[in-house]
């Protein structure tokens, strides 16, 4: 089975929050969910990685195709003052999951799709792995291993 090329284009942002989604990307194709590639083309399903201010309690926000946006869009948000690369990298894989994949939020704390901050996850949990082998018919099988990130 060939695998989708996910092309993503990260706009101005502080050198270590391009490291964080940078490693976003290469985590998903290590559970070969798709494979990816830099390109800044303007195509609609380029998935536009920005840093900006976003409004209410969320960090990131997806906007995506599958729910009928025009383009592919993730904001990162640039006021959030505990941003690590850890912290940039689980949140865009949250929202690469989101509007790449098509997956709503999870009921589990462990997954990462939890709806919530607090114990977040580098890896993908076992309902995550459940939902790409259901998509894809198969996932590389990474053992799971926690990393938390903040308080759980």
């Amino acid at each position: 089975m060939t695998l989708p090329t996910i092309a993503f284009c990260i706009l101005a942002m502080p050198p270590f929050a391009t490291d964080g989604v940078y490693r976003a990307f290469e985590r998903w194709g290590q559970y070969e969910a798709f494979t990816v590639q830099e390109r800044c083309d303007g195509e609609p399903e380029t998935v536009l990685v920005e840093w900006a201010p976003v409004q209410g309690a969320a960090v990131g926000l997806a906007y995506g195709r599958l729910y009928g946006y025009v383009q592919n869009r993730i904001v990162l948000d640039s006021t959030y003052g505990g941003w690590t690369a850890d912290v940039l990298m689980q949140v865009t894989m949250h929202e690469l999951g989101h509007i790449v994949l098509g997956y709503v939020h999870s009921r589990d704390r462990r997954s990462l799709m939890y709806f919530s901050g607090g114990r977040r996850t580098l890896w993908l949990w076992w309902d995550d792995m459940e939902r790409l082998r259901l998509r894809w018919g198969r996932v590389r099988p990474i053992p799971p291993a926690l990393v938390t990130l903040g308080e759980p």
